[in-house]
Protein backbone atom coordinates (compact mmCIF):
# COMPACT_ATOMS: atom_id res chain seq x y z
CA UNK A 1 0.00 0.00 0.00
CA UNK A 2 1.62 3.41 -1.22
CA UNK A 3 1.13 7.00 0.31
CA UNK A 4 -1.55 7.42 -1.97
CA UNK A 5 -3.68 4.23 -1.04
CA UNK A 6 -3.41 5.46 2.48
CA UNK A 7 -5.03 9.05 2.21
CA UNK A 8 -7.32 7.74 0.09
CA UNK A 9 -8.33 5.09 2.73
CA UNK A 10 -8.27 7.62 5.37
CA UNK A 11 -10.21 9.73 3.62
CA UNK A 12 -12.92 7.29 3.10
CA UNK A 13 -13.21 6.56 6.89
CA UNK A 14 -16.11 8.06 8.02
CA UNK A 15 -15.15 7.28 11.65
CA UNK A 16 -19.03 5.77 12.07
CA UNK A 17 -17.88 3.37 14.43
CA UNK A 18 -19.74 0.46 12.50
CA UNK A 19 -16.17 -1.35 12.95
CA UNK A 20 -16.35 -0.98 16.66
CA UNK A 21 -19.65 -3.17 16.96
CA UNK A 22 -18.06 -6.53 15.55
CA UNK A 23 -14.01 -5.69 16.52
CA UNK A 24 -13.57 -8.73 19.42
CA UNK A 25 -10.83 -6.53 20.97
CA UNK A 26 -12.98 -3.45 21.30
CA UNK A 27 -15.84 -6.13 22.94
CA UNK A 28 -13.12 -7.32 25.12
CA UNK A 29 -11.51 -4.74 26.31
CA UNK A 30 -13.61 -1.93 26.25
CA UNK A 31 -11.47 0.95 24.46
CA UNK A 32 -11.87 2.40 21.55
CA UNK A 33 -7.67 2.13 21.01
CA UNK A 34 -8.51 -1.27 20.67
CA UNK A 35 -10.36 -1.12 17.70
CA UNK A 36 -9.89 0.18 13.78
CA UNK A 37 -11.47 3.48 14.37
CA UNK A 38 -8.64 4.36 17.13
CA UNK A 39 -6.18 3.02 15.42
CA UNK A 40 -7.22 4.85 11.84
CA UNK A 41 -6.89 7.91 13.99
CA UNK A 42 -3.37 7.77 14.78
CA UNK A 43 -2.23 6.88 11.66
CA UNK A 44 -4.49 10.28 10.55
CA UNK A 45 -2.32 12.27 12.72
CA UNK A 46 1.05 10.09 12.03
CA UNK A 47 0.55 11.01 8.45
CA UNK A 48 -0.34 14.91 9.18
CA UNK A 49 3.03 14.82 11.20
CA UNK A 50 2.76 14.14 14.90
CA UNK A 51 5.12 11.10 16.05
CA UNK A 52 5.05 8.84 18.78
CA UNK A 53 7.48 6.56 20.58
CA UNK A 54 8.36 3.64 18.26
CA UNK A 55 7.69 1.63 21.38
CA UNK A 56 4.21 3.27 22.36
CA UNK A 57 3.10 2.67 18.13
CA UNK A 58 4.47 -1.00 17.81
CA UNK A 59 2.16 -1.97 21.34
CA UNK A 60 -0.52 0.27 20.12
CA UNK A 61 -0.50 -1.59 16.83
CA UNK A 62 0.28 -5.32 17.94
CA UNK A 63 -3.26 -4.96 19.87
CA UNK A 64 -5.01 -6.01 16.41
CA UNK A 65 -5.95 -9.67 15.41
CA UNK A 66 -6.42 -8.55 11.91
CA UNK A 67 -9.14 -10.60 11.23
CA UNK A 68 -11.04 -8.26 9.09
CA UNK A 69 -14.42 -7.99 10.64
CA UNK A 70 -14.01 -4.04 10.28
CA UNK A 71 -13.59 -4.36 6.93
CA UNK A 72 -16.34 -6.85 6.15
CA UNK A 73 -18.49 -4.45 8.13
CA UNK A 74 -17.18 -0.90 7.00
CA UNK A 75 -19.85 0.37 4.27
CA UNK A 76 -16.85 2.64 2.59
CA UNK A 77 -14.77 -0.03 2.31
CA UNK A 78 -11.78 0.94 3.79
CA UNK A 79 -9.07 -1.19 3.29
CA UNK A 80 -8.02 -1.61 7.21
CA UNK A 81 -5.99 -4.67 7.23
CA UNK A 82 -3.68 -3.31 4.86
CA UNK A 83 -3.64 -0.05 6.43
CA UNK A 84 -2.72 -1.70 9.63
CA UNK A 85 0.04 -4.10 8.42
CA UNK A 86 1.33 -0.87 6.53
CA UNK A 87 1.62 0.66 10.16
CA UNK A 88 3.18 -1.97 11.57
CA UNK A 89 5.82 -2.34 8.12
CA UNK A 90 6.67 1.42 8.74
CA UNK A 91 7.47 0.79 12.65
CA UNK A 92 9.68 -2.35 11.58
CA UNK A 93 11.38 -0.33 9.59
CA UNK A 94 12.28 2.31 11.92
CA UNK A 95 13.08 -0.17 15.10
CA UNK A 96 13.29 -3.80 13.66
CA UNK A 97 10.98 -6.42 14.09
CA UNK A 98 11.01 -7.82 17.72
CA UNK A 99 13.23 -11.72 18.64
CA UNK A 100 10.23 -13.60 18.69
CA UNK A 101 8.65 -12.32 16.21
CA UNK A 102 11.61 -12.78 13.98
CA UNK A 103 12.50 -16.05 14.85
CA UNK A 104 8.57 -16.81 14.26
CA UNK A 105 8.86 -16.16 10.87
CA UNK A 106 12.08 -17.52 10.20
CA UNK A 107 10.42 -20.90 11.25
CA UNK A 108 7.55 -20.31 8.84
CA UNK A 109 8.95 -19.78 5.79
CA UNK A 110 12.18 -21.99 6.52
CA UNK A 111 12.23 -24.98 3.58
CA UNK A 112 10.98 -28.30 4.54
CA UNK A 113 14.06 -29.88 6.42
CA UNK A 114 15.44 -27.04 7.74
CA UNK A 115 11.77 -26.09 9.36
CA UNK A 116 12.05 -29.89 11.00
CA UNK A 117 15.29 -29.73 12.08
CA UNK A 118 15.09 -26.27 13.54
CA UNK A 119 11.78 -26.51 15.12
CA UNK A 120 12.77 -29.77 17.03
CA UNK A 121 15.85 -28.34 17.73
CA UNK A 122 13.86 -25.23 19.35
CA UNK A 123 11.44 -27.23 20.80
CA UNK A 124 14.89 -29.29 22.94
CA UNK A 125 16.11 -26.02 23.85
CA UNK A 126 13.42 -24.49 24.90
CA UNK A 127 11.76 -27.17 26.92
CA UNK A 128 15.37 -27.09 29.17
CA UNK A 129 15.03 -23.43 29.51
CA UNK A 130 11.47 -22.95 30.24
CA UNK A 131 11.33 -25.67 32.86
CA UNK A 132 13.36 -23.42 35.15
CA UNK A 133 11.18 -20.77 34.60
CA UNK A 134 7.58 -20.30 37.24
CA UNK A 135 4.46 -20.57 35.20
CA UNK A 136 3.46 -17.11 36.44
CA UNK A 137 6.49 -15.19 35.26
CA UNK A 138 5.74 -12.87 32.25
CA UNK A 139 8.31 -14.24 29.88
CA UNK A 140 5.47 -16.74 28.84
CA UNK A 141 3.37 -13.53 27.63
CA UNK A 142 6.60 -12.79 25.36
CA UNK A 143 7.59 -15.82 23.74
CA UNK A 144 6.41 -17.51 20.38
CA UNK A 145 3.38 -19.80 20.77
CA UNK A 146 5.46 -22.86 18.93
CA UNK A 147 7.71 -22.41 22.18
CA UNK A 148 6.91 -24.38 25.16
CA UNK A 149 5.87 -22.69 28.40
CA UNK A 150 3.15 -22.94 31.63
CA UNK A 151 0.29 -24.21 29.77
CA UNK A 152 0.96 -24.03 26.44
CA UNK A 153 0.27 -26.94 23.99
CA UNK A 154 3.14 -28.34 21.99
CA UNK A 155 2.15 -31.01 19.23
CA UNK A 156 4.17 -33.83 18.93
CA UNK A 157 5.96 -33.00 15.27
CA UNK A 158 6.09 -35.63 12.68
CA UNK A 159 9.25 -37.16 11.59
CA UNK A 160 8.52 -35.65 8.17
CA UNK A 161 5.89 -33.33 6.63
CA UNK A 162 3.57 -33.80 4.25
CA UNK A 163 4.77 -32.05 1.70
CA UNK A 164 8.25 -34.13 2.54
CA UNK A 165 6.03 -37.54 2.23
CA UNK A 166 3.35 -36.91 -0.40
CA UNK A 167 4.76 -33.65 -2.21
CA UNK A 168 4.90 -33.47 -6.38
CA UNK A 169 7.50 -31.72 -8.22
CA UNK A 170 5.22 -29.55 -10.44
CA UNK A 171 6.06 -29.74 -14.37
CA UNK A 172 4.62 -27.31 -16.45
CA UNK A 173 1.28 -29.45 -18.31
CA UNK A 174 -0.73 -30.48 -15.40
CA UNK A 175 -2.95 -28.57 -17.59
CA UNK A 176 -6.55 -28.34 -15.60
CA UNK A 177 -5.17 -30.97 -12.23
CA UNK A 178 -6.56 -29.66 -9.08
CA UNK A 179 -3.69 -28.36 -6.63
CA UNK A 180 -3.68 -28.14 -2.71
CA UNK A 181 -1.87 -25.61 -0.98
CA UNK A 182 -1.29 -26.85 2.00
CA UNK A 183 -0.02 -23.97 4.48
CA UNK A 184 2.42 -24.10 6.80
CA UNK A 185 0.83 -25.25 9.83
CA UNK A 186 -1.02 -28.33 8.76
CA UNK A 187 2.16 -29.39 6.58
CA UNK A 188 4.17 -29.40 8.77
CA UNK A 189 2.95 -30.01 12.41
CA UNK A 190 -1.14 -31.40 11.40
CA UNK A 191 -0.85 -33.62 8.29
CA UNK A 192 -3.29 -35.75 9.07
CA UNK A 193 -5.72 -33.06 8.36
CA UNK A 194 -4.12 -32.73 4.67
CA UNK A 195 -4.26 -36.93 4.39
CA UNK A 196 -8.17 -36.43 4.84
CA UNK A 197 -8.30 -33.02 2.84
CA UNK A 198 -7.07 -35.27 -0.38
CA UNK A 199 -9.60 -37.45 0.20
CA UNK A 200 -12.30 -35.36 -1.16
CA UNK A 201 -9.83 -34.09 -3.92
CA UNK A 202 -9.56 -36.57 -6.55
CA UNK A 203 -6.12 -36.24 -8.43
CA UNK A 204 -5.42 -33.35 -6.53
CA UNK A 205 -1.59 -32.09 -6.62
CA UNK A 206 0.36 -30.94 -3.95
CA UNK A 207 3.28 -29.02 -5.20
CA UNK A 208 6.56 -29.83 -3.46
CA UNK A 209 8.20 -26.11 -3.64
CA UNK A 210 5.11 -24.23 -2.07
CA UNK A 211 5.69 -21.90 0.58
CA UNK A 212 4.41 -20.26 3.56
CA UNK A 213 1.35 -18.71 2.38
CA UNK A 214 2.93 -15.35 3.58
CA UNK A 215 0.41 -14.00 6.49
CA UNK A 216 2.53 -14.20 9.43
CA UNK A 217 5.09 -11.78 7.72
CA UNK A 218 2.41 -9.59 5.96
CA UNK A 219 0.65 -9.48 9.69
CA UNK A 220 3.92 -8.59 11.63
CA UNK A 221 5.11 -6.16 9.06
CA UNK A 222 7.66 -7.79 7.26
CA UNK A 223 6.66 -6.97 3.47
CA UNK A 224 10.27 -8.35 2.28
CA UNK A 225 9.39 -11.51 3.06
CA UNK A 226 5.32 -11.45 2.17
CA UNK A 227 6.51 -10.28 -1.29
CA UNK A 228 9.00 -13.66 -1.30
CA UNK A 229 6.64 -15.87 -0.06
CA UNK A 230 3.69 -14.60 -2.66
CA UNK A 231 5.89 -14.74 -5.55
CA UNK A 232 7.48 -17.90 -5.13
CA UNK A 233 3.88 -19.57 -4.60
CA UNK A 234 2.44 -17.23 -7.74
CA UNK A 235 5.67 -19.18 -9.84
CA UNK A 236 5.18 -22.68 -8.87
CA UNK A 237 1.51 -23.03 -9.06
CA UNK A 238 1.38 -20.89 -12.17
CA UNK A 239 2.67 -24.21 -13.80
CA UNK A 240 -0.28 -25.28 -13.16
CA UNK A 241 -3.84 -24.23 -14.75
CA UNK A 242 -6.25 -26.04 -12.31
CA UNK A 243 -8.30 -24.77 -9.20
CA UNK A 244 -6.02 -24.57 -6.24
CA UNK A 245 -8.15 -25.64 -3.06
CA UNK A 246 -6.79 -24.32 0.26
CA UNK A 247 -7.65 -25.85 3.32
CA UNK A 248 -7.05 -23.41 5.89
CA UNK A 249 -9.15 -20.36 6.26
CA UNK A 250 -6.34 -17.48 6.98
CA UNK A 251 -4.27 -19.34 3.93
CA UNK A 252 -7.66 -19.18 1.85
CA UNK A 253 -7.66 -15.14 2.95
CA UNK A 254 -3.93 -13.91 2.03
CA UNK A 255 -4.10 -16.03 -1.15
CA UNK A 256 -8.10 -14.48 -2.48
CA UNK A 257 -7.68 -11.33 -0.96
CA UNK A 258 -3.81 -10.00 0.25
CA UNK A 259 -1.97 -10.96 -2.71
CA UNK A 260 -4.12 -8.70 -5.12
CA UNK A 261 -3.43 -5.93 -2.76
CA UNK A 262 0.24 -6.44 -2.90
CA UNK A 263 1.02 -6.41 -6.01
CA UNK A 264 -1.51 -3.92 -6.81
CA UNK A 265 -0.19 -1.03 -9.54
CA UNK A 266 3.33 -3.59 -9.98
CA UNK A 267 3.77 -5.47 -12.96
CA UNK A 268 3.11 -8.39 -11.20
CA UNK A 269 -0.42 -7.44 -10.12
CA UNK A 270 -2.01 -9.34 -13.53
CA UNK A 271 -0.96 -12.30 -12.81
CA UNK A 272 -1.43 -12.28 -8.99
CA UNK A 273 -4.86 -11.98 -9.91
CA UNK A 274 -5.27 -14.39 -12.44
CA UNK A 275 -3.62 -16.43 -9.22
CA UNK A 276 -6.32 -15.41 -6.96
CA UNK A 277 -9.18 -16.49 -9.28
CA UNK A 278 -8.10 -19.96 -9.26
CA UNK A 279 -8.42 -20.01 -5.63
CA UNK A 280 -11.01 -22.20 -3.92
CA UNK A 281 -11.59 -23.34 -0.54
CA UNK A 282 -11.69 -27.22 0.16
CA UNK A 283 -15.10 -27.13 1.54
CA UNK A 284 -16.48 -26.15 -1.83
CA UNK A 285 -15.57 -29.93 -2.29
CA UNK A 286 -17.14 -31.07 0.36
CA UNK A 287 -21.10 -30.69 -1.42
CA UNK A 288 -23.78 -32.30 1.33
CA UNK A 289 -25.34 -34.48 -1.80
CA UNK A 290 -21.78 -36.45 -1.86
CA UNK A 291 -22.38 -37.94 1.98
CA UNK A 292 -25.14 -39.27 4.36
CA UNK A 293 -25.57 -38.85 8.37
CA UNK A 294 -26.32 -41.93 8.95
CA UNK A 295 -23.99 -43.30 11.73
CA UNK A 296 -21.97 -40.36 11.83
CA UNK A 297 -19.93 -40.14 15.52
CA UNK A 298 -23.22 -41.33 17.14
CA UNK A 299 -24.34 -38.96 19.87
CA UNK A 300 -21.26 -36.47 19.37
CA UNK A 301 -22.47 -32.88 19.66
CA UNK A 302 -20.51 -31.12 17.20
CA UNK A 303 -20.23 -27.08 16.66
CA UNK A 304 -18.46 -25.18 13.90
CA UNK A 305 -16.02 -22.18 14.86
CA UNK A 306 -16.42 -19.58 12.51
CA UNK A 307 -12.49 -18.53 11.76
CA UNK A 308 -12.41 -14.94 11.32
CA UNK A 309 -11.30 -14.77 7.84
CA UNK A 310 -13.96 -16.68 6.27
CA UNK A 311 -16.68 -14.30 6.54
CA UNK A 312 -15.44 -12.59 3.18
CA UNK A 313 -16.90 -15.94 2.31
CA UNK A 314 -20.75 -16.09 3.56
CA UNK A 315 -21.18 -18.52 1.19
CA UNK A 316 -19.27 -21.06 2.25
CA UNK A 317 -20.16 -20.38 5.57
CA UNK A 318 -23.57 -21.40 4.46
CA UNK A 319 -22.55 -24.74 2.43
CA UNK A 320 -20.64 -25.90 5.65
CA UNK A 321 -24.18 -25.31 7.72
CA UNK A 322 -25.83 -26.64 5.24
CA UNK A 323 -23.42 -30.10 5.20
CA UNK A 324 -23.10 -30.20 8.40
CA UNK A 325 -26.97 -30.04 9.50
CA UNK A 326 -27.51 -33.29 6.69
CA UNK A 327 -24.74 -35.12 8.69
CA UNK A 328 -25.31 -34.10 12.47
CA UNK A 329 -28.94 -32.98 12.34
CA UNK A 330 -29.85 -32.06 15.83
CA UNK A 331 -26.45 -32.85 16.82
CA UNK A 332 -25.68 -29.77 15.60
CA UNK A 333 -25.34 -26.98 18.24
CA UNK A 334 -25.40 -23.41 16.92
CA UNK A 335 -25.14 -20.14 18.40
CA UNK A 336 -24.21 -16.74 18.82
CA UNK A 337 -21.25 -18.07 20.28
CA UNK A 338 -20.19 -19.88 16.45
CA UNK A 339 -18.90 -16.14 15.32
CA UNK A 340 -17.11 -15.33 18.68
CA UNK A 341 -13.15 -14.98 17.50
CA UNK A 342 -10.93 -17.68 19.53
CA UNK A 343 -8.24 -14.99 19.87
CA UNK A 344 -5.33 -16.76 18.07
CA UNK A 345 -4.94 -13.88 15.04
CA UNK A 346 -1.01 -15.49 14.46
CA UNK A 347 1.58 -12.77 15.79
CA UNK A 348 -0.55 -11.20 18.70
CA UNK A 349 -0.92 -14.65 20.33
CA UNK A 350 2.72 -13.87 20.52
CA UNK A 351 2.74 -10.47 21.45
CA UNK A 352 -0.69 -10.36 23.47
CA UNK A 353 -0.80 -13.97 24.64
CA UNK A 354 -2.72 -13.18 28.12
CA UNK A 355 -5.65 -11.59 25.95
CA UNK A 356 -5.02 -14.59 23.55
CA UNK A 357 -5.39 -16.85 25.99
CA UNK A 358 -8.61 -15.46 28.17
CA UNK A 359 -10.56 -15.80 24.73
CA UNK A 360 -9.67 -19.12 24.03
CA UNK A 361 -10.64 -20.62 27.27
CA UNK A 362 -13.82 -18.23 27.13
CA UNK A 363 -14.66 -20.08 23.21
CA UNK A 364 -14.05 -23.77 24.94
CA UNK A 365 -15.67 -22.81 28.18
CA UNK A 366 -18.96 -21.55 26.45
CA UNK A 367 -18.80 -24.96 23.97
CA UNK A 368 -18.58 -27.40 27.50
CA UNK A 369 -21.49 -25.36 28.95
CA UNK A 370 -23.47 -25.91 25.28
CA UNK A 371 -22.93 -29.65 25.87
CA UNK A 372 -20.15 -29.51 22.77
CA UNK A 373 -18.07 -32.83 22.30
CA UNK A 374 -16.28 -31.90 19.17
CA UNK A 375 -15.03 -28.00 17.98
CA UNK A 376 -15.38 -28.28 14.08
CA UNK A 377 -13.54 -25.74 12.09
CA UNK A 378 -11.01 -24.65 9.40
CA UNK A 379 -8.14 -22.54 10.09
CA UNK A 380 -4.85 -24.03 11.39
CA UNK A 381 -4.47 -21.27 13.74
CA UNK A 382 -7.83 -21.37 15.38
CA UNK A 383 -7.04 -25.43 15.76
CA UNK A 384 -3.96 -24.58 17.49
CA UNK A 385 -5.21 -22.42 19.76
CA UNK A 386 -8.64 -23.75 20.71
CA UNK A 387 -7.12 -27.30 21.23
CA UNK A 388 -4.45 -25.45 23.46
CA UNK A 389 -6.70 -23.83 25.40
CA UNK A 390 -9.28 -26.68 25.50
CA UNK A 391 -6.14 -28.23 27.82
CA UNK A 392 -5.14 -25.66 30.00
CA UNK A 393 -8.98 -25.31 30.80
CA UNK A 394 -9.64 -29.05 31.47
CA UNK A 395 -12.73 -29.19 29.35
CA UNK A 396 -13.03 -32.57 27.36
CA UNK A 397 -13.48 -30.69 24.14
CA UNK A 398 -12.15 -32.00 21.17
CA UNK A 399 -10.80 -29.88 18.30
CA UNK A 400 -10.77 -31.03 14.16
CA UNK A 401 -10.69 -29.75 10.86
CA UNK A 402 -13.92 -30.26 9.25
CA UNK A 403 -11.81 -32.98 7.01
CA UNK A 404 -10.99 -35.09 9.65
CA UNK A 405 -15.14 -35.70 10.57
CA UNK A 406 -16.65 -35.56 7.06
CA UNK A 407 -14.73 -38.37 5.31
CA UNK A 408 -16.42 -41.44 7.53
CA UNK A 409 -19.58 -40.20 6.17
CA UNK A 410 -18.65 -40.16 2.18
CA UNK A 411 -21.22 -42.08 -0.06
CA UNK A 412 -19.61 -43.64 -3.10
CA UNK A 413 -20.56 -42.55 -6.08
Amino acid sequence: MNRVEILENLKRCARCGKCRAVCPLVAEEKRESSGARGKVEVIQVMEEGLDFPPGELSSFFDNCLLCGRCEVACPNRVETVSLFAQARSHIAGKQGLPLGKRAFLAASTAPGLAWSIAAKAGNAVARAFLEKIPSESGIFYRIPSFLPSGGRLIPRLPGKSFLDEKGVSLERGVEDSPLLFTGCVFNHVYPEVLVDAVRHLEGAIPPREQTCCGLPAYAAGDMERAYSAARKNISIFSRGSGPIYVPCASCLYTLREVYPRLFAGSEMEREAREFSARILPLEEALAPSRFSGTGVLEGVRVAFHRPCHLKLFPKVISGVYTLLEELFGDRLVRGEWDDACCGFGGTFNISNYATSSRMGERKIALAAEKGVDIILTSCSGCIHHLRESAARSGFPVKVLHLSQVVPAARVDT
